[in-house]
This record gives C-alpha cells, structure tokens and sequence, in this order.
C-alpha cells in the first residue's frame, strides 16, 4: 500500500539528514560524496563512516595527540586551517585527494589506516581531487534532494513513531486495566480446582480405565475375528482346492459383479 511506498523513502532520507547533522556537512554535500564513493565502488555508509573517522582524528591531531598527527605531518598536511580552526572532514577530503594521488598503494594504505578511511573512500581519493569534484557536478546534474524535502521525511518518521507510541500505551493501558479481573478469574478457577482435586483425579482415573478397557476389548474382537477368517480359509481350501489368493480373487469378482449391477455406469468400464 501507500505507506509501504513511502517507508523506505522515509526511513532512507530521515536518516541522512541526521547522518549529515553528526558530520558537520551539508545535506546536498553529503549526497555527492556518497555518489563519487558509489561511482568508484564505494557506498554512502562508507563514505559517512570515513567522514566520522575522519572528523574524530582531524581533532586529536589539532589538539596535537592521536596517531593521525604524525601521518598528516610527514604529508604536509595540517588539521587546523589558516585561521586555526579545526577543518572537518568534508573538507579535508579534497586536501587529501590530491596527496592520495601521488601516492604508492602502500603508502595509500598507511595513510588511510591512520585516518580510519574505508576502502571505498580510498578509492576515490586515490582519483585526484579534480575527478571528485566532477563526479559531484554530475550527481547535481542527475538531481539532489534538498533539506526541506529530506525535513518532511524526518517529521513524516517522527509522526509515525509518536503514533506508534501513542498506540502502546492505549493497549498497555487497557491490558494492565483488564489484568485485575483476569486475576480474579484464574484465582477463583485454580481455587475450584483444589476444591474439586480428588473427586477430578478419580473421574480422571476411571475415564483412563474405561479408555484401556474399550482398546482391550476391540483388539480382542480383532484378534477373534482374524482367526475366524482364517479358519473359514483353511476350510474352503481342503473343501475346494483353492488357496487364499484365489479366494480374495473370487470375493473382488463378486464385488465387481455386485456394483455393476447396481450401477450401469460401472458396468461399462
């Protein structure tokens, strides 16, 4: 239905929007960089994940601890900008891209452990900066969602989850109201059962009697009637000659004959 169409919009954008809220990045931005991540065999959750890493080392080394500090000094690199405020880690990244570039895969490597970069991101940083940004100019061409849009997702979820909460407490409500009188019930029905334990068990226990009585009785009627027949047996053989496969032969054609007289439609097959 329509809110099975619309849920996993809703789910997708609300949490984008908060995912850009933590990182200190544009909304539009963060949609691009999931896109250039995308395009080089990234994902959005890869690229969010760098950019936190990335934000949480950017602020050990300007504060001059963390092992980010020493990476980004034999680079060249600083954490802070010219007016010594921490950069963030949208962007560092293109800062980044173009030492990425120039560098060895083992030297890539070393770099993106020590800024806790995922693979995907090292991918695209090892395109350059000038490739990042195209990529970005082609996710605006191809259409970005902007903050008021991605807003109506996040009050749309808020809603849904206000009403669910809403929801649970008129049930919890009615189930703990009701649990006095279901109390009531089962102490007066557990209360008849003491009352009543002995005479139930001997009513149990001769119902169990009669039970295993009936079953005796009808395997003996079985056991009798299986050695009638197969005394009649024994006694058509030594009269006839025949044995008791051709006696249930004879009785199957006497049956057939029986049901074709009594039904035309039979008789014809």
């Amino acid at each position: 239905g329509l809110f099975a169409f619309v849920a996993p919009v809703a789910n997708e954008f609300d949490n984008l929007i908060k995912e850009a809220e933590r990182l200190s990045v544009s909304f539009p931005e963060l949609q691009e960089l999931g896109f250039a991540a995308e395009q080089t065999g990234g994902s959005m959750e890869g690229m969010s994940s760098s950019l936190r890493s990335l934000d949480q080392r950017l602020a050990e080394a300007a504060r001059g601890a963390g092992r980010a500090k020493t990476a980004l000094e034999a680079y060249g690199l600083s954490a802070t900008d010219a007016a010594g405020e921490t950069k963030t880690g949208a962007d560092f990244l293109l800062e980044l891209a173009d030492v990425f570039q120039d560098l060895s895969v083992q030297e890539q490597g070393d770099l993106a452990r020590s800024l806790g970069l995922d693979r995907g991101t090292v991918a695209l940083l090892a395109q350059g900066s000038e490739q990042i940004e195209k990529l970005r100019e082609r996710k605006r061409e191809l259409g970005v969602i902007d903050e008021e849009q991605a807003r109506n997702a996040e009050r749309y979820n808020d809603t849904i989850n206000e009403a669910n909460h809403l929801w649970r407490n008129m049930r919890n409500t009615l189930a703990l109201g009701l649990l006095p009188t279901m109390e009531r019930w089962v102490s007066r029905g557990r209360d008849w059962l003491m009352m009543n334990r002995q005479i139930i068990e001997q009513r149990l226990d001769q119902a169990l009697q009669a039970t295993v009585a009936g079953i005796e009785a009808v395997g003996n009627v079985a056991l009798s009637a299986g050695r009638t027949v197969g005394w009649l047996s024994e006694q058509i053989e030594k009269l006839t000659g025949v044995g008791a496969s051709g006696q249930l032969a004879a009785i199957g054609l006497g049956v057939g004959a029986m049901l074709a007289t009594r039904h035309p439609v039979l008789a014809g097959l």
